[in-house]
Order: C-alpha cells, then structure tokens, then sequence
C-alpha cells in the first residue's frame, strides 16, 4: 500500500481507528498488568486477614494455657487413668479382684483372663473369668463392689449354684475389664483447646472420689462401701 493510500485511508477513518487502538491497548493492559496485579492483591489481603485471625487465636490458646493449674491437671488426669487406663495393665486387675473377693468373703478358685473386644466409640475391653467360693449372703456385696470398684469394669455374666449342707455357693462370674487407648491426634497447633463442661467437672468428682477411696471391707459382715453411686460413673 503506498503512503499516499494509507495517508488518505488514515485521514477517512481516523476517527473510528484511534478509539479503536485505544481501546485494544486498555484491553491489553487490564488483562496482562491490571487484573493480574487485582488478584494478587485480594489474595495477599486474605492470607493476612487468615494469619491475623491464626495469630489471635494463638494468643488465647497461650493465654489460657497459662492459666490452667498443672497441679490439678496432673491429678485429675491421675484420676482418670487410674479408673480407666489406657492399657490393660493385668496386674492391676488381678490384684483388684483378689482385694474385692477377699474383703466380701470369697475364695478365688480360679481365674483366666480372656480376649479383647471393641465398642464402636473405640472402647475395648477384655474378659476375666472367676470361679468363686463363698457364702450366697454376701453375693450382693461381692457384685455391688465389682460394679463400684476403683478400675471400670462390669458384670457380664454370672452363674451361682448352691453347695450341699450349707449356705455357701459356687460362683462363675464373667467381668468385662474396659480400657481406652490414649488418642495419637491432638489437633493442629492452632485447633482450639477443649473446655470442661458442668458435667465434665461433675464427672471428675466422682473419678476423684473413686481414686481417693476404693472397696473397704467390714470384716465378717461381708459389708462393702459404694462410693461412686453409680454403677458407672460415666453415666
């Protein structure tokens, strides 16, 4: 095209070419350099809204870190445990079971511990297997304190048949030992921190009073205390 052609195309249509061209290049720059630049702002200005709401939540966590007792953290936890460890810990059992059974006036004849089963809220349990001799007036009070025993456990299964010429019994009682492994997830460092609620505080009274006292014997009378008040004092 020669000069004087484009000159005088130019000259017809110069006002349609230049808003034209002027338009093209607002387009050219909204979408290489002002709406990059528009995004990349709003996202910078949410990642600080978030890491000033993380920061903020942070200093409560710290705040109320600070001012729980470690004292009374480390036995209540205590008392928890001992009622219903994370482990088995058989020992504890047995020497549980013999307590009770002596102090309410039965003979262990024999006894076998048994598998594992679990609950669909991740409680597990295993099974201990009693063959007991002793007097059938004292078999509420051998029951009642399996049931309020210091270690969470329950009465699964019993069988009682008299012995001839007396007022003794034979007992095979079936108990259900619960435990509960210590949870592997805490959260994220800025999760929020669990509160007690009323009824968790309630229920630390009792664990503490469970803990603090246990199965006591009345001699001959067989008698046993209940100092939980409740057959489980998750309930």
């Amino acid at each position: 095209m020669k000069k004087e052609t484009f000159l005088k195309f130019y000259s017809s249509y110069k006002l349609f070419i230049f808003p034209a061209v002027v338009t093209f290049s607002s387009l050219i720059l909204i979408i290489l350099v002002i709406l990059p630049q528009t995004l990349k702002l709003i996202t910078n200005q949410k990642i600080g809204d978030d890491l000033l709401t993380k920061s903020q939540s942070l200093e409560v966590k710290a705040q109320t870190l600070e001012s729980i007792n470690e004292n009374d953290l480390t036995r209540n936890v205590g008392y928890a445990l001992a009622v219903f460890p994370s482990d088995k810990d058989f020992g504890n059992v047995v020497g549980l079971i013999q307590k009770i059974t002596s102090q309410t006036g039965f003979n262990i004849v024999s006894l076998n511990l048994g598998g594992n089963t679990a609950s669909k809220t991740g409680t597990q349990s295993f099974s201990v297997t009693l063959q007991l001799a002793g007097s059938k007036a004292l078999l509420p009070n051998l029951l009642s304190a399996f049931e309020n025993a210091s270690r969470l456990m329950r009465v699964g299964s019993l069988e009682v048949s008299s012995v001839v010429g007396g007022g003794g019994v034979q007992v095979s009682l079936g108990l259900d030992v619960l435990y509960s492994p210590a949870p592997k997830d805490f959260g994220t460092v800025d999760s929020p921190l669990p509160q007690l609620s009323a009824k968790d505080e309630e229920l630390l009274v009792k664990l503490a009073r469970v803990g603090g006292q246990g199965v006591s014997g009345g001699g001959s009378s067989g008698f046993v205390s209940t100092p939980r008040g409740k057959v489980n004092p998750f309930e």
